[in-house]
């Protein structure tokens, strides 16, 4: 697992992985994004750097 952190402020969850690791991990990437656009359903954004 790659260092990650996971910051909540209000509604809005901000996941921040190492640089390039979404470009390198594209099943990864993915799976982020399938439970970015869950999180959307319940007004909770999820943003990723």
């Amino acid at each position: 697992m790659p260092e990650m952190t996971l910051q909540a402020n209000h509604e809005l969850l901000t996941l921040t992985l190492p640089q390039g690791w979404l470009t390198q991990h594209p099943l990864g990437k993915e799976i982020i994004d399938q439970e970015s656009q869950w999180q959307s359903y319940v007004h909770w954004p999820l943003e990723v750097h």
